[in-house]
């Protein structure tokens, strides 16, 4: 490194991002993201009472929760910060009841 180059401490920066923002039942919702996410900043559910599913890629939200690549059970109010996953589609179902659900992608 050479005087006078710069150097940037911390995360890099990303090309692209997707953000939804919509309620979700408990029916199975499937996004397709424009691009190959790595990592998702947050998933939010947003609502307080409320389990939210989460399955990626092949995953289905009816599968199982544990083991090799099972669902996510969000807890009402809860957030998953910081998820590095690749993923090019995200599903999301409630056990019950409907709520908002946030999620950002890099």
């Amino acid at each position: 490194m050479a005087i006078g180059d710069k150097m940037y401490l911390g995360y890099p920066s990303f090309d692209n991002h997707c953000h939804y923002n919509q309620s979700i039942g408990t029916a199975e919702v499937v996004i397709t993201l424009p691009f190959q996410v790595t990592n998702f900043k947050y998933i939010s559910n947003d609502d307080p009472t409320n389990d939210l599913i989460i399955a990626f890629n092949t995953g289905t939200t009816a599968d199982s929760g544990s083991g090799l690549n099972g669902v996510i059970t969000l807890k009402g109010g809860e957030t998953l910060s910081d998820f590095n996953k690749k993923a090019t589609v995200i599903k999301f179902k409630r056990t019950a009841g409907t709520g908002n659900v946030r999620v950002l992608g890099v």
